[in-house]
């Protein structure tokens, strides 16, 4: 995920906290989509 790790170094220099939600993390793959519906959900009302 090099533009991920460009994207956040971008961010952080711009003086904004970069908090990376759980769904990134690598290997987690559900098909075409990021997660279940209900995981996508509840991620989101976490934020």
């Amino acid at each position: 995920m090099p533009e991920l790790e460009r994207s956040v170094t971008v961010l952080e220099r711009m003086g904004f906290r970069v908090r990376r939600a759980p769904l990134l993390e690598a290997g987690r793959h559900h098909g075409w989509n990021a997660a279940p519906p209900t995981e996508i959900v509840e991620e989101f009302n976490c934020a």
